[in-house]
């Protein structure tokens, strides 16, 4: 009957421990505007090959969503909350745009911790440094990250190709 509910019983039959919420419980699509001008609805829009090395601009949700209640007593509550990781643009910033995330990002005591992806998605993030996903995160959250957390080791040949692939 509800995302909640049903995120509650999953968690009783895989014997989760922890907390899953959602972060909102309103219904909309994703829009990502591109630089040329250009925008497509739907986070599984950003995986065309056609959208391939194109800039993103922004993203908005074609409906406004609410923080769901129970979340954001749990992020203002929280020690730690952690970012990542994810596709940016189709995965993590979404959150961000939910009515009430920002402000509570601002007013937990929580200690922020960003988890850079180990590589760029060529549909998403080509050619971004590590410092550009931080740079979006911070200006969607509201806030600066307390812990960035980024690999400095070289990737194996065999994931590199493994992500080629799948781009």
């Amino acid at each position: 009957g509800s995302t909640p509910k049903a995120l509650e019983i999953t968690s009783k039959i895989f014997r989760l421990e922890g907390l899953i919420l959602p972060i909102t419980t309103g219904n909309s699509q994703l829009k990502t505007t591109f630089k040329d001008d250009t925008s497509v609805l739907g986070e599984h829009q950003l995986d065309k090959v056609k959208n391939g090395g194109k800039r993103i601009d922004s993203i908005s949700l074609t409906k406004p969503c609410s923080l769901y209640k129970r979340s954001q007593e749990e992020i203002e509550t929280a020690d730690y909350i952690i970012i990542g990781p994810g596709d940016l643009y189709a995965s993590l910033l979404p959150n961000f745009l939910v009515r009430g995330i920002k402000p509570t990002f601002q007013r937990t005591k929580a200690k922020l911790i960003y988890i850079v992806n180990l590589m760029t998605r060529y549909t998403q993030t080509h050619g971004y440094s590590a410092q550009d996903h931080v740079d979006q995160v911070e200006k969607y959250i509201g806030r600066s990250l307390d812990y960035i957390l980024v690999n400095d080791e070289p990737i194996v040949p065999k994931i590199r190709k493994l992500y080629a692939n799948k781009d």
